[in-house]
């Protein structure tokens, strides 16, 4: 995933970042342009045990509450969804499709 942003034309330490919240979560990707925070990305490959998907949900709002950010996006094996937590909607996209492959 860092290469592909990285093709995207995200540079390091100018606009991707990891990113750590005050509790200690992380956030795998913070994408911003200028001073402008423009997405928050974790990747998980599984998501189908129910504490996994909390625990990146859980960092994911976290972080869009510290940052003010709403654009917020994980990056899964195969769920394609769209979440609503606490007033945030995260986008659930296959890898595939994130990186425009062909299934």
């Amino acid at each position: 995933m860092f290469v592909e942003l990285f093709r995207r034309n995200y540079n390091p330490e100018l606009d991707l970042f990891y990113y750590r919240s005050r509790n200690d979560r992380e956030i795998d990707f913070l994408l911003r342009k200028g001073h402008q925070i423009e997405q928050l990305i974790q990747v998980c490959y599984d998501i189908t045990n129910p504490k996994t998907l909390k625990r990146e949900l859980e960092a994911l709002i976290e972080a869009a509450t510290e940052l003010k950010c709403s654009n917020l996006l994980l990056i899964t094996w195969d769920k394609e969804e769209q979440i609503e937590v606490n007033k945030f909607i995260v986008n659930l996209t296959p890898a595939y499709k994130w990186l425009n492959f062909n299934a």
